[in-house]
């Protein structure tokens, strides 16, 4: 890969690692929302009343955060992976300017 690939490739893999880290963000925002949410409807006096509703509620938030759970570790794979493909990017960068330097 010449220089100018490299430096596109970089920038490609840098867009997408920030892409992911930014999605990563909004699930562990929404899974402290879901948390928050969980929290008030245990306090409703509704549910308090109702242990068979209130069973059924807590199943629901408990699946919804395993959802988001499992979300999150994809998301996490994927950062991992652009993290190590703009680390083995910067290397080549690195070679090919030494090498450019190494001709003049």
């Amino acid at each position: 890969m010449g220089l100018a690939d490299v430096c596109g490739r970089l920038s490609l893999i840098t867009f997408q690692k920030s892409t992911v880290e930014f999605e990563m963000n909004k699930i562990s925002e929404q899974r402290t929302q879901l948390a928050q949410q969980s929290q008030m409807m245990s306090q409703n006096p509704m549910l308090q009343q109702n242990p068979e509703m209130k069973e059924q509620q807590d199943a629901q938030f408990n699946n919804l955060d395993k959802q988001l759970e499992q979300a999150l570790k994809q998301k996490e794979t994927q950062y991992k992976i652009y993290d190590a493909e703009l680390q083995s990017i910067e290397k080549m960068r690195e070679n090919n300017v030494k090498n450019f330097a190494a001709k003049i």
